[in-house]
């Protein structure tokens, strides 16, 4: 199954099998036969994508694979027990069918675009501690404490640990505020906040493995624990597990490359992260938080840690809501116009007030009117985009496409070893493209990589404008791998 075309043979007769079967079988066995099938698709890809390359767990391809059948499975397993989504929606079991093969030819796609992409053998671990780490730990000790100062008013919220808000409180204001704001809030949030913090968080790290100073590891030490606590207090699940996608791809590529089970006990403990958060979040005070813990524990109210009762995995239901819709009428496919008017949502809104609404809005406003104008959502699922414009051939070209442009995005960071710099700009695109990408839909996750990235955007200009070469030849002095 080593080439492109074998492995779109082999999923393709796969997936005919799986709908074949399916039809034959109870309807007991038909979350066993969808996850045996996946599975068996899944190998494939792996294998298919292995051959002749550098097998790396944070290569778009695994945790993408992962993540996609978590989703998946969390959802239809809530709508085979009850039939009713979390949304109160009633799911006919006849939309499993199609969602079902969704889903695998999903999976199908992500495989066949990673094994289409041209790639060399190259080690991503192979880069030693060299002079670019040092020239961009420099930048670091004069941009980051600048611009700290400067957006001090926006950012002090997100290392403030005393006086976090909760969840509910946070984000009811929230809505209030891009509401008021309108189409400056975006702005604000991405150049005044997100920016000075990704860079003061780099900056941190580094202080703790690359620098000799006591004071500066524990300086940089406290800055990491006060952001992740203020998270977890406020119960920012997203951004803590952007936060978490930084540390870990750090450490992955310049600490200590990370197993496949590692990678697997990763997983497990965010699930239970998320989970548990989305259960105590209804308060900021840590002694209350322990205390509804405790309590949901003791009594046996233990739902929030099952797997298909999670919130956070709900958000296949979506593209059953949606396939139901399109079924009876309520929604009309797409056939691609959609995909145009998703890249105009590319241009800022106050450079195009009049742009379209994005696709995950236009969910809203068409199966569930007045959320959007309340700030709400429900996460977008990463097939949808697909399936509206083309139905299920739409899956299927739309995350080919997906998996290959993935896997050209990580050659570009990994082709010649990875740095400090790259390694944790690879960390925000990783959790953009990859991570987040499941839950918030496919085109607009390259947009949102585009903005993470504007901190390492901007140290590279800055690098340039200092008059240095891109890879500087003074060593790093007094550094520690």
């Amino acid at each position: 199954m080593a080439t492109p075309m074998a492995f779109l043979l082999a999923s393709l007769f796969g997936v005919t099998l799986f709908g074949l079967g399916y039809d034959l079988l109870p309807a007991s066995w038909h979350f066993g036969w969808f996850t045996g099938f996946y599975l068996a698709l899944g190998l494939l890809a792996v294998h298919g994508y292995r051959r002749g390359r550098f097998l790396d767990v944070f290569a778009p391809l695994l945790p993408g694979l992962v993540l996609l059948y978590l989703y998946a499975a969390a959802s239809a397993l809530a709508i085979e027990v009850t039939g009713i989504s979390n949304s109160g929606d009633v799911i006919s079991p006849g939309v499993l069918r199609p969602y079902y093969l969704a889903c695998l030819l999903g999976g199908a796609g992500l495989g066949l675009g990673s094994v289409l992409s041209p790639h060399p053998g190259s080690d991503p671990f192979s880069r030693a501690l060299g002079p670019e780490d040092g020239r961009f730990l420099r930048i670091l000790w004069v941009l980051a404490p600048i611009l700290g100062c400067l957006c001090l008013p926006w950012l002090r919220e997100s290392f403030d640990v005393l006086h976090v808000k909760g969840y509910v409180q946070t984000a009811g204001e929230g809505r209030l505020i891009k509401q008021a704001m309108g189409s400056s809030q975006p702005l604000q949030e991405v150049f005044l906040t997100q920016v000075p913090r990704v860079l003061i968080l780099a900056l941190a790290v580094l202080a703790v493995v690359r620098t000799r100073n006591l004071g500066a590891r524990l300086l940089g030490a406290g800055v990491l624990f006060l952001h992740g606590a203020t998270l977890i207090l406020g119960g920012q699940r997203g951004i803590l597990a952007m936060f978490g996608a930084f540390l870990l791809a750090f450490w992955h590529y310049r600490i200590r490359p990370m197993t496949f089970p590692a990678l697997a006990g990763v997983f497990v403990a965010g699930f239970l992260m998320t989970s548990t958060l989305s259960f105590v979040r209804v308060t900021s005070d840590p002694a209350e938080m322990v205390r509804l813990l405790g309590e949901g524990l003791r009594s046996g109210d233990t739902g929030f840690l099952a797997f298909r009762s999670s919130t956070e995995f709900a958000v296949g239901q979506n593209l059953m809501r949606l396939i139901d819709g399109l079924d009876h009428g309520q929604a009309r496919f797409t056939h691609g116009a959609s995909i145009l008017t998703e890249a105009e949502t590319y241009i800022p809104r106050i450079l195009y007030s009049g742009r379209p609404l994005p696709m995950s809005e236009r969910f809203l406003e068409v199966f569930y009117p007045g959320i959007r104008e309340e700030g709400g959502g429900l996460g977008f699922f990463i097939l949808m985009e697909g399936y509206w414009a083309f139905g299920l051939p739409g899956v299927f070209l739309s995350m080919v496409f997906f998996g290959w442009a993935l896997d050209r995005v990580y050659l570009a960071f990994s082709r010649n070893g990875m740095t400090d710099f790259s390694a944790m700009w690879y960390g925000y695109v990783l959790y953009s493209c990859v991570f987040m990408s499941i839950r918030t839909g496919l085109l607009g996750t390259f947009k949102v990589a585009l903005m993470v990235s504007l901190p390492f955007l901007l140290v590279k200009a800055c690098s340039r404008l200092a008059g240095r070469p891109a890879i500087p030849t003074d060593p790093l002095p007094g550094s520690s791998r």
